[in-house]
Formats: C-alpha cells, sequence, structure tokens
C-alpha cells in the first residue's frame, strides 16, 4: 500500500481518538469519524440543565393566559431565556475560535424549544474548542431524510380517473362545505415541504409574504420549489381548476432541504426541527424577527423517515394549539405490515395513508401498522393519493411553469387532503383544540373497501385496522362529527350554524346524500 495512504489513514484515526478523548465521550462516534475523514459536518449539542419540559410545565402551573398569542408569547420568551441562559458559554466559545479565521461557512442555530444548538460544517478547532466545557452532555450528527421521486403508478387504466379532474377534492365532498361559505377564510397553513413555488397561478394569491418563508440552509429570501412542493401545497390551498381542499387559506412555508448536497430531494433532520420550530414562532428569512402572532393553524409536514425523536417540537406546536399532518410513508413495491414511519407514527400525531380513486382500497405503495406502541392504530386515516391532479412548477420536460398541472401519488398527496379539511374546520370553529380536531379527523370518516389483508391480526374489514386506520376522510361526515364534539361553545357550532343552510343543519339520510364520485 501506498505510504502516503497509510499516513493518510492514521491521521484520520489519530484525530478521532483525540477529539473523542478531548470530549470524555461525549461526542457521537459518528461525528469525529465523519470530520476525520470529511474534514466537517454539522452537529447537535444538547446540554445538561435548561430541561424544556421543565420550564414550560412551570409556566403552566404558575400562570394563566387570557389569549391564544399570550401563551405564545409567554412560551417563545420562557424558552428561549432559558436557552440563552445555558448556551452563552458554548456560543461564545464558538464565536471566540471563530473571530481569527476568515472561512465564514460555520453557522450556528438555536433550537431554543429543546435547547440545543446545530453548527454547521463543524470542524475539528470547534470540536477542540469544546473540549472540557461542563454544560455539554452530548454532541451528536446530523441525520439525512431522503424523499422519494414522484411515483409512476403501474395500474390498470380502471384506477386511473380522468385527465384534468381533482377527484381527490371531490370524493371527500369538499365543495359540499364549500356552498356553506366554509373556504378556509381566515386560516393560515404552515408547509414543512420542498419548497413552494411562489408564482405560480394555483398558489400566487394566498401566499402571506409577512414571516412567510424560511430555508436555514441557505436563507433565500423567496419561495421556491426545489423538489415537489408545490404539488403537495397546491392541493391543501390551491385556488386553480378545483385543486385545492381549501382554497381561501393562507400558506407559509419552511423548507427543510440541504442546498449544500447535490441531491435535489435530502433534507437535513436538524433543518426540520429548525422547520417546526419556525412554525411555533415565525421569523423574517434571514431567520429574525420573530413574531407568534404569525404562528400558523396548522402544519402539514410531508417528510418522514426520521431517526431521531421529534416528539418534543410536535408537542410544543400542539401546545400552542398548532396541529400537525403527517404521512405515514411511501414505497415503490407493496407495502409489509409494520412499515409506517415516524413521525406519522407517533402516538401525537395524526398519520395519514392513501386510497385509490375507484374502489376507495387502500393504495398499493401506502405504508402499514402496526407500530411498537400496542394497540396504537396507524394510520390514524386515509385520503386521496393517486392520479391527483395538482399544481407543478415544471413541466415534463422539466421547464420551469406557472400554469402546469400534472397527476400525482403519495401519502404525502393524502396528508394534504387532510390538511385542508383540518383548514376548513378551523374556519368554521377558530377555537378548536388539537385534541379536538384529532377525534374529529378519526372519526369523521367512511369505510374503506378490503384489498383482503391483515396486519397485526386485524382484517382491513374491521375498522379500526392498520390498514386504512378508522377509515377514509369525508368533509359531510367531519362536520357532522365535529359539530357533536364542539358543542355550542362560542367560536364552534354556535357560529358555524350562521354559515350552514338547513339542509345541512338536519342532515338528510345517507343514501340521499350526494354521493361520492368514482373513476
Amino acid at each position: 500500500m501506498d505510504s502516503r495512504i497509510i499516513i493518510g489513514l492514521l491521521r484520520t484515526l489519530v484525530i478521532a481518538s483525540l477529539v473523542s478523548q478531548a470530549l470524555g465521550g461525549k461526542v457521537e462516534k459518528q461525528v469525529t469519524d465523519t470530520i476525520a475523514s470529511k474534514g466537517k459536518t454539522t452537529i447537535l449539542v444538547s446540554f445538561k440543565d435548561g430541561n424544556p419540559a421543565k420550564v414550560i410545565s412551570e409556566l403552566k402551573t404558575k400562570r394563566s393566559f387570557t389569549s391564544l398569542n399570550e401563551k405564545r408569547d409567554a412560551m417563545y420568551k420562557a424558552l428561549k431565556d432559558t436557552a440563552d441562559s445555558t448556551q452563552a458559554a458554548v456560543t461564545t466559545a464558538i464565536k471566540e475560535e471563530l473571530s481569527s479565521r476568515t472561512d465564514k461557512k460555520i453557522q450556528t442555530y438555536q433550537l431554543w424549544v429543546s435547547n440545543q444548538l446545530v453548527v454547521q460544517n463543524a470542524d475539528e478547532g470547534i470540536l477542540q474548542k469544546l473540549e472540557g466545557m461542563t454544560e455539554i452532555s452530548a454532541i451528536t450528527e446530523d441525520r439525512r431524510v431522503a424523499v422519494p421521486p414522484p411515483i409512476d403508478l403501474k395500474t390498470d387504466k380502471s384506477k386511473q380517473p380522468p385527465v384534468d379532474e381533482p377527484w381527490g377534492v371531490t370524493s371527500i365532498q369538499a365543495p359540499e362545505i364549500w356552498k356553506t361559505g366554509i373556504t378556509g377564510k381566515g386560516v393560515v397553513v404552515g408547509l414543512v415541504i420542498n419548497g413552494m413555488q411562489k408564482d405560480h397561478e394555483a398558489v400566487s394569491s394566498n401566499y402571506r409574504t409577512d414571516n412567510g418563508w424560511y430555508e436555514p440552509s441557505s436563507l433565500t429570501s423567496t419561495p421556491y420549489d426545489k423538489g415537489y412542493g408545490t404539488r403537495e401545497g397546491s392541493i391543501v390551498i390551491g385556488k386553480t381548476k378545483g385543486i385545492g381542499v381549501a382554497p381561501d387559506a393562507q400558506w407559509i412555508a419552511c423548507s427543510p432541504l440541504d442546498t449544500s448536497t447535490p441531491d435535489p430531494i435530502m433534507a437535513s433532520e436538524l433543518y426540520l426541527r429548525i422547520c417546526l420550530q419556525w412554525m411555533a414562532c415565525p421569523t423574517d428569512y434571514k431567520g429574525l424577527n420573530p413574531d407568534c402572532s404569525k404562528a400558523p393553524n396548522l402544519v402539514l409536514v410531508t417528510w418522514g423517515g426520521v431517526q431521531t425523536d421529534f416528539t418534543l417540537f410536535i408537542q410544543q406546536l400542539h401546545d400552542l394549539n398548532i396541529a400537525t399532518i403527517f404521512p405515514i410513508g411511501k414505497m415503490f413495491e407493496q407495502p409489509a405490515c409494520g412499515t409506517v414511519k415516524a413521525p406519522g407514527s407517533y402516538k401525537i400525531t395524526i398519520g395519514v395513508g392513501a386510497i385509490y380513486s375507484n374502489n376507495m382500497e387502500v393504495q398499493g405503495i401506502s405504508y402499514r401498522g402496526p407500530t411498537n406502541i400496542p394497540d396504537l392504530i396507524k394510520p390514524d386515516v386515509v385520503a386521496p393519493g393517486a392520479y391527483i391532479l395538482v399544481a407543478s412548477s415544471t413541466d415534463g420536460s422539466s421547464n420551469y411553469r406557472t400554469d402546469f398541472y400534472i397527476g400525482a401519488h403519495g401519502a404525502d398527496m393524502a396528508a394534504a387532503h387532510v390538511a385542508g379539511l383540518a383548514a376548513l374546520l378551523y374556519n368554521a370553529y377558530p377555537k378548536v383544540t388539537v385534541a379536538q380536531l384529532q377525534e374529529s379527523i378519526r372519526k369523521g370518516v367512511l369505510p374503506t373497501n378490503s384489498t383482503g389483508g391483515t396486519c397485526g391480526g386485524i382484517p382491513d374489514t374491521q375498522f379500526p385496522n392498520y390498514h386504512t386506520g378508522y377509515g377514509r376522510v369525508d368533509a359531510l361526515k367531519l362536520f357532522d362529527v365535529a359539530k357533536s364534539i364542539m358543542g355550542a361553545k362560542k367560536g364552534g357550532a354556535s357560529e358555524l350554524f350562521l354559515h350552514l343552510p338547513l339542509v345541512f343543519l338536519f342532515p338528510l339520510p345517507y343514501f340521499l346524500l350526494p354521493t361520492h364520485l368514482h373513476f
């Protein structure tokens, strides 16, 4: 073997060993290995003190809140002050290290929700600077999350709806709710997706410009779509061709894409955390000027398959009455039982699977339960996810377009339908809680057709099951259930009655209601 190669390998091993020893076992081996071989990596620094769950618990115990915005501001301040205090010595040490450098590629991001610090492009010098700092409990490496490209469903023609028809929106009966004046007006939907094409005709007019976009990887000033985000977002709030479930809702977006990689659909788990935090208190595109009053009503996250725990970030959103919707995952071959992906598999989330158009059966690429939690039903519900008419930022030849539409498939498309229904529910019931919304979604469903499958000992003819959860979402059933759950509280059913015609207030028998369209 070439002596230069041997020397290089020895140097790599020595560096990894020295850094690991210097940090006293706090550092994940993967961090030292990557820095030794590649020179840098993105790390997550965790701290011994300043438990955020304890901070929130004490805040809730000590005071009450007169408004949701007051609660959001108070939680932000309590968590931010704790993070600032706990992390002060470490951030100072990093700044001192960088002060003598000309390389400005090392960036830090504070995760005040979890009291952690993200250091982008951390190298050997940064790790050595952290030596002996007793505040630090652990240093771990970022994980990457890949999203499969759009799927080409190789199915027979009977499962394909007509071209240019938004069968998903129609089949869940969203237009029946529009007739009552409920179209999503006044609701803000947060999108954690690949990006959004700001100037596409389907979504341009309902983009909220004020603290409405953030891409932590590159800090771009204007929303753009590097992947397939416009497709997913347009199902929620699209205003053209009837493709959006809640066409009058506004949208804001945060992209967790890692723009340092040539892969256009590779996200960073740390950027996903930053995006979820951003939704709790949105900033401008530079990450400055936070304004918690501009938080959305709900968040659709179309990424799945994370390797580390996101519970704290999701729970923080729920504590601020911001609902979260996730797909349970998709794959190219027929999924096996027990394949649902996090965070859609978490107990505290709504995880959505996909169904076909022609017979309302579970889609062949949609993941199944059960999870490792006994008796936890996942997916929670299913929604249309095959041959969905969506807005696209590019045409079939990858040319940039502002007026192009395409058919798309996957559980992410299904989750977008559910997010749209949630936006309609927030429009009708401004004070609905996350718990009430989740209960309404799980109960506001209709049965799916059987594929003859059984997972976890439960056949898909029994509900709930691990193929289609509690069933397929339906707007009329959802609102009927919500009316019962919300009662006549202010901001609930009593206000909704002002919008609904008598035929909806006194439902007809099911066989007289508008039927689902089948293609």
